[in-house]
């Protein structure tokens, strides 16, 4: 994963506004916790549509890892 990360300048964060998907690409950052876990780091206003939609979803959102067979 970290081999990855650093060849990206730019994550796209998908969401869904309502009923329409919605999409922004951003410049980011990354760490892993002492646990291991990836934390993402992205700037943004404090305020807007994108953050609306995250502020909306936050408590539904999943995450699925995938394993290659």
């Amino acid at each position: 994963m970290k081999v990855i990360l650093d060849r990206c300048k730019i994550v796209s964060y998908a969401m869904r506004d309502g009923e329409k998907p919605y999409a922004v690409i951003m410049n980011f950052g990354y760490e892993f916790t002492p646990e291991g876990k990836l934390r993402l780091y992205s700037h943004s206003a404090l305020d807007g549509k994108k953050v609306s939609i995250i502020r909306g979803i936050c408590n539904k959102v999943a995450v699925r890892r995938a394993r290659r067979h």
